[in-house]
């Protein structure tokens, strides 16, 4: 067989294919290899930041909480109102309004923070001519509430209130000093929280009493408050995701309080208008702390009496109150 000549010397000039094909794959393998080795660094670096964090569950929006403070010092105003009365002889009717603003501290974060809350409510007394009893009385003053996070679990709570109560009549000393102090445990975490403590209302029928009560939420539409003053349960009736949730309760609680008056005849005594008040309200909380509440009740174990000796006994009555945050 001939070979024709050109064909020899093209033979001996052309590229070997096989080499050139063993460098591109050598190129890319070493390319691979090396994004490879960048992955692998970058997941144990992930690994070693995420060693002991829960994992992120984002939850759905009508199972957001609604936020109940605001992330700067001012947390709202305050309004409200209500009316006792009853139709037996010489019937005891009160109304009353109420007005206050809340001011909040974080001392180092807002799990530690110091609220102070001026408030300033005045009471219209109806009790006709035979009953001796100032037909204005006062109560104004500023609440100081600190709440501190000891341990995961274990808080401390304590509140001092010094008001001036007073019909601004006498010139004996009307201030008085109410509050509490609480060690609250969270037994089970978003479900059982138990506190102990003592609080101090400032009253001359109800002067100290133990605090001792429980919080039970057994599932987000249930609530048990079983504390002292005023134990609630409430279930919850709506909710609009993070922007609102509307509660449903049933209370009882103990009402009135104890002022420095001056009577008809000039005397300065001390006046405790007193009863036990059994409830059903609706309140909406909105994010921020803003919302509304409304009540409507009975109130029983009605009295006035004067720290001189005289006392009064009135029927029960019905009562309503209300009240808006802004």
């Amino acid at each position: 067989m001939l070979i024709h000549p050109t064909w020899t010397s093209r033979l001996a000039v052309a590229p070997l294919p096989w080499r050139s094909v063993a460098e591109v794959a050598l190129r890319r393998a070493s390319r691979l290899l090396g994004k490879m080795v960048l992955v692998g660094l970058g997941l144990c670096v992930s690994a070693i930041d995420s060693r002991g964090q829960e994992p992120v569950t984002e939850l759905a929006w009508e199972d957001q909480p609604v936020v109940r403070f605001r992330k700067s010092m001012f947390q709202g105003v305050s309004v409200s109102s209500g009316y006792v009365s009853d139709a037996g002889e010489d019937a005891l009717s009160i109304a009353d309004y109420k007005v206050s603003a809340r001011l909040a501290v974080p001392l180092g974060s807002f799990q530690n923070l110091l609220v102070l809350s001026p408030s300033f409510r005045q009471y219209f007394v109806n009790a006709g001519d035979a009953i001796d009893v100032p037909n204005r009385l006062y109560e104004t003053g500023v609440s100081f509430f600190t709440r501190y996070q000891w341990k995961p679990g274990l808080s401390i709570l304590a509140m001092v209130s010094p008001q001036l109560r007073t019909d601004f009549e006498t010139e004996d000393h009307s201030w008085r000093l109410s509050g509490f102090g609480l060690i609250a445990w969270e037994w089970i975490p978003e479900v059982l929280t138990v506190s102990f403590g003592a609080a101090y209302l400032g009253r001359d029928d109800l002067p100290v009493l133990p605090a001792v009560g429980l919080d039970w939420r057994p599932n987000s539409d249930w609530r048990l408050e079983l504390m002292f003053p005023r134990p609630r349960l409430l279930h919850r009736i709506a909710k609009n995701g993070p922007l609102s949730e509307t509660w449903g309760y049933a209370s009882i609680a103990p009402g009135g309080n104890t002022f420095n008056v001056r009577r008809r005849d000039g005397r300065d005594d001390e006046l405790t208008l007193g009863d036990i008040r059994t409830m059903f309200g609706v309140e909406q909380i909105r994010d921020g702390g803003r919302g509304w509440f409304a009540e409507l009740g009975i109130a029983f174990a009605r009295s006035i009496e004067y720290e001189s000796g005289d006392e009064y006994d009135f029927d029960a009555g019905l009562f309503a109150n209300a009240g808006m945050t802004f």
